[in-house]
């Protein structure tokens, strides 16, 4: 009271845990592993990379030829019509005539007219000579029974060659236009075996990097894998 003084004293402790403490010498030593592995690119990488360089280099451009293919497509590829419009105009040109008396007269056949004047004196000789031996010679039976044999001999003949040189021309026309058909359907042909052919070339050609990659590439994967075993 009045006049005393008192001292109050007071301590605090501090204390510090350390938990990774037991790890710290495994942490360590892994330090000190990663500090002595090289970062830079190992031989065998090296080699790989080199080599897939190498085969990108010789890879072959097929760029020109699948263009030209390309461009022969979108352009409809070859046309052949004018082989079959000529055949169409040539059977119109040999079927023309058969409207043409003259080109169908078979007196105009070679050697139809010898055929008729043979067959023409045959007959009369052989009319004449019956009614000579009857002694009716030159009688008005005889001019007519001449007549009936010459237009009975001759008449059939001469229809049958003219039928024949129709049929003739026709068959010509025909196989002329067959053949022309034919030729453009075979040309035809042709140019879509070619235009086959060069898409199947650009399949193949589509194949050919990785072909002549792949076996880099297998390296470089390795080399990697190889690489990355230590980490």
């Amino acid at each position: 009271m009045g006049g005393q003084t008192t001292t109050t004293q007071s301590s605090s402790q501090q204390s510090q845990t350390q938990p990774w403490a037991a790890a710290q010498p495994q942490l360590q030593r892994l330090l000190g592993n990663l500090g002595n592995i090289d970062t830079g690119v190992s031989p065998a990488q090296s080699a790989a990379a080199g080599a897939l360089n190498s085969a990108a280099q010789n890879l072959p451009s097929f760029a020109p030829q699948i263009t030209n293919t390309a461009n022969t497509l979108l352009g409809g590829g070859q046309s052949f019509g004018g082989v079959l419009s000529d055949a169409y105009r040539n059977l119109q040109g040999t079927l023309a005539p058969l409207t043409d008396p003259a080109r169908l007269n078979p007196f105009n056949t070679p050697g139809f007219s010898d055929a008729v004047n043979t067959l023409k004196s045959d007959i009369t000789n052989q009319v004449n000579d019956q009614f000579a031996a009857a002694g009716r010679d030159l009688s008005p039976g005889n001019s007519y029974a001449l007549a009936r044999g010459l237009a009975a001999g001759i008449a059939p003949t001469i229809a049958s060659q003219t039928n024949a040189n129709a049929s003739n021309q026709l068959a010509a026309a025909n196989a002329l236009f067959g053949a022309g058909n034919t030729t453009a359907s075979g040309l035809t042909g042709f140019a879509q075996t070619q235009l086959g052919n060069q898409l199947q070339g650009a399949g193949l050609a589509g194949q050919i990097p990785g072909l002549l990659l792949s076996p880099a590439q297998a390296q470089l994967v390795a080399a990697n894998a190889a690489r990355s075993m230590p980490l």
